[in-house]
C-alpha cells in the first residue's frame, strides 16, 4: 500500500513536469516592454502582444485611460502587472486570456474573517527564480512551496497577522519575511547561498549484512527525503497533537515531517519529525527523528533517530538510532545502533551496535557488535563482538568475540570462552571453561590421537578433543586375526585429565563400544569401560598412556550369534548377572590399556 501511495505521488509529479514542459503559463512568461506616457489599455495590449495572449476585463472596473510608463527587460508578466496595477486588481489565466478583476475590498478593521492573499517571487542573489522553496509559518503551520518559476501565494486570516513567514531551501540561508496588515501583499524575497561546508567522508566499517539491510531501510525513507520541506527546512516545530489520515493529509499538513508531536494518532499512516509521548497507527508510523514512550502500528514502525520506550508492530520495527526500551514485532526488529532493553520478534532481531538486555526471536537474533544479556532464538543467535550472558538456540550460537557466559544449542562457536558451551558440536579458539557436547574442538585446548592395545583388540585408535577438564573420545579398533570375518568395534566416550607435574597427568575415561563381527549389527553388544590411568610425556608431541580398566559387557541373553570377543587375550570374567525380564546379560572383568598419544 505504501508503494502505491509513492507511485501515485510520482505519477502526479511526472504529469506536472510534463505539463510544465509543454506550456509556460502566460503570467510566468518573460517579456520586454518599453512605453512612455501611454494609456494603460495600450500598454496592456503591448504586453499581451509580447506574451502571445490577450487581456479580458470590464473597462468599468477602473481607469484604463490613465497614462503610465514602463521599461522592463525580460521580466515575468506577473511582475510587470504588479508594477502597473499594484494591489488594485486580481488576475488569472484562462485559455489564451489573462482575466483582470477588481480586487476584493479589505475591510481590515471590521471583518475579522477576511482573507489576505500574500504572494510574490523567491529569487537567488543573481535574480534567478528559485523553485521548490519551502515557505511556512511556525505558529499556524500554514505552508506552501514555490512553483517552477519561483512564484508563491498564501492566504491568511487578517486576525492571524502579524506573522513571520520563513523561506527555506536546501543550500540557502533561511530568510524571514515579517507580514503586517498594513504591509505589501506582493513581495520579492532573495535567498543567499549557504557557504559550502568541507565535505566529510564517513568511514565504511560495517558487515555486508548490515550494509545491505541499512540500504534497504534508507530506500524506504528516500521518497520522503526528496520532499522539499524535508530538504529545505532545518527548523524544528513542536505540537501537542497530530491527527492524520496518511502522510501530509492531517492537522500538520505539508509540514508534518518537520514537526515533533507529543501525541500522534494516524488512521492509516503518519509521518513526523518525532514523537514525545504516544503514537498510534492502523498501518504505519514514520518518524525522521526520535520517539519516546510508546509507538504502536498494525504493520510498520520506522524511526530515523532513537527510541526510548515501547515500539510494537504487527510486522516490522526499524530504528536507525539507539533503542532504550522494548521492541516487539511479528516479523522483524532492526536497530542500527545500540539496544538497551529487549527485542521480541516472530522471525528476526537485528542490532548493528551493542545490546544490553535480551533478544528473543523465532528464527534469528543478530547483534553485529557486543551484547550483554540473553539471546534466545529458534534457529540462530549471532553476536559480532563480545557476549556476556547466555545464548540459547535450537540450532546455532555464534559469538565472534569473547564469550563470558553460556552457549546452549546444537552448534556453538565463540572466539574465546570463559564459561561453558553445551551442544552437539562446540568450537572455540580458547576456552577457560568447559565445553560439553558430542564433539568439542578448542584450538588451543586438548587434542590427542591415541593408538593403543587392550585385552579385547590388539589395535585401537581414538581421537581425544576438548579441554583437559572435559574432552570427547571417538574410538575404533580391530582384531585382524579372527579368521575370515573381521572383529572390530566403534565407540564414544568422554574423559578428564589432571596434571600432577608438567610431564605427568592422571586420566579418567568412561567409554562405550559396540563390538561387531563383519557387518553384523543385529543385537546390542556393548563393552562399557571405566579407565583410570596416567599420561607420561616423552617429548613435546608424544606421550605414553597406561591405564587399568573396569569393564561391563551388555548383551541380549536370547541371541546365540555373538562373536567371541576374547580371542586376543582371555581376561577373567569374575561376575555374570542375568536380567530375565529384559533378556539381558551383564559380564564384568578387569582389563588394561597401553598406548602412545600424539599431540
Amino acid at each position: 500500500m505504501i508503494r502505491l501511495v509513492f507511485l501515485f505521488y510520482f505519477v502526479l509529479i511526472l504529469f506536472a513536469d510534463v505539463q510544465g514542459q509543454t506550456h509556460i503559463p502566460f503570467l510566468e512568461k518573460k517579456i520586454s516592454v518599453v512605453s512612455e506616457n501611454q494609456e494603460l489599455a495600450v500598454v496592456l495590449a503591448k504586453i499581451g502582444q509580447a506574451g502571445g495572449f490577450s487581456f479580458s476585463y470590464n473597462p468599468a472596473i477602473g481607469d484604463f485611460s490613465k497614462l503610465v510608463s514602463v521599461k522592463v527587460n525580460q521580466k515575468p508578466v506577473r511582475e510587470i502587472l504588479q508594477q502597473l496595477l499594484s494591489d488594485e486588481y486580481d488576475y488569472k489565466e484562462r485559455d489564451k486570456y489573462i482575466i483582470l478583476k477588481k480586487s476584493k475590498a479589505r475591510k481590515v478593521k471590521s471583518e475579522s474573517k477576511e482573507l489576505l492573499t500574500i504572494s510574490g517571487y523567491v529569487k537567488d542573489s543573481n535574480g534567478e527564480p528559485l523553485s521548490w522553496v519551502s515557505i511556512y509559518d511556525k505558529a499556524s503551520l500554514a505552508s506552501t512551496v514555490s512553483n517552477d518559476y519561483g512564484y508563491f501565494s498564501m492566504e491568511f486570516h487578517t486576525r492571524q497577522l502579524p506573522v513571520n513567514l520563513i523561506f527555506s531551501k536546501q543550500h540557502f540561508v533561511d530568510t524571514i519575511l515579517p507580514l503586517k496588515i498594513s504591509g505589501s501583499t506582493f513581495n520579492t524575497v532573495v535567498l543567499r547561498n549557504m557557504p559550502k561546508p568541507t565535505p566529510v567522508i564517513p568511514p565504511v566499517n560495517i558487515d555486508s549484512l548490515a550494509k545491505k539491510a541499512e540500504e534497504a531501510t534508507r530506500s524506504f525513507f528516500r521518497a520522503y527525503e526528496k520532499e522539499p520541506n524535508h530538504q529545505n527546512i532545518s527548523d524544528t516545530i513542536y505540537r501537542e497533537f497530530q491527527a492524520s489520515l496518511i502522510p501530509f493529509v492531517g492537522t500538520n499538513g505539508e509540514l508534518c515531517g518537520n514537526v515533533i508531536n507529543k501525541y500522534s494518532f494516524n488512521l492509516f499512516g503518519g509521518y513526523s519529525l518525532g514523537t514525545q509521548a504516544v503514537e498510534l497507527a492502523g498501518f504505519f508510523n514514520l518518524n525522521r527523528g526520535d520517539v519516546s514512550d510508546v509507538q504502536l502500528a498494525g504493520f510498520l514502525n520506522m524511526t530515523g533517530g532513537k527510541v526510548k520506550g515501547v515500539q510494537a508492530a504487527g510486522f516490522v520495527n526499524l530504528v536507525r538510532g539507539d533503542v532504550n526500551g522494548v521492541q516487539a514485532a511479528g516479523f522483524v526488529n532492526t536497530t542500527w545502533s545500540n539496544l538497551k532493553g529487549a527485542q521480541f520478534a516472530g522471525y528476526v532481531n537485528v542490532v548493528k551496535g551493542n545490546v544490553d538486555g535480551a533478544q528473543f526471536a523465532g528464527f534469528v537474533n543478530c547483534t553485529l557488535d557486543s551484547m550483554k544479556g540473553f539471546q534466545a532464538a529458534g534457529f540462530c543467535n549471532y553476536v559480532g563482538g563480545t557476549m556476556k550472558g547466555t545464548q540459547l538456540s535450537g540450532f546455532v550460537n555464534v559469538t565472534r568475540g569473547h564469550l563470558k557466559g553460556t552457549q546452549i544449542g546444537f552448534l556453538n562457536y565463540a572466539n574465546t570462552v570463559k564459561g561453558s558451551q553445551i551442544g552437539f558440536l562446540n568450537f572455540t579458539d580458547t576456552s577457560e571453561g568447559i565445553p560439553v557436547g558430542f564433539l568439542s574442538f578448542v584450538k588451543s585446548g586438548y587434542h590427542k590421537i591415541e593408538i593403543d592395545t587392550d585385552e579385547l583388540l590388539p589395535l585401537n585408535i581414538s581421537l581425544r578433543t576438548g579441554v583437559n577438564a572435559f574432552h570427547n573420545i571417538l574410538s575404533a579398533g580391530i582384531n585382524p586375526g579372527t579368521g575370515d570375518t573381521l572383529l572390530w568395534n566403534f565407540g564414544y566416550g568422554f574423559g578428564t585429565t589432571y596434571k600432577i607435574t608438567p610431564r605427568t597427568a592422571i586420566d579418567f575415561d568412561i567409554t562405550s563400544s559396540q563390538m561387531v563381527k563383519g557387518n553384523n549389527f543385529d543385537k546390542i553388544n556393548l563393552v562399557n569401560r571405566a579407565a583410570l590411568g596416567a599420561d607420561f610425556s616423552l617429548s613435546k608431541k608424544l606421550s605414553l598412556a597406561l591405564a587399568f580398566t573396569f569393564n561391563a559387557q551388555l548383551t541380549n541373553s536370547n541371541y546365540q550369534n555373538y562373536p567371541n570377543i576374547f580371542t586376543w587375550t582371555k581376561p577373567d570374567v569374575f561376575n555374570t548377572t542375568t536380567y530375565p525380564a529384559a533378556d539381558l546379560d551383564l559380564k564384568f572383568w578387569w582389563g588394561f590399556k597401553a598406548g602412545i598419544r600424539f599431540f
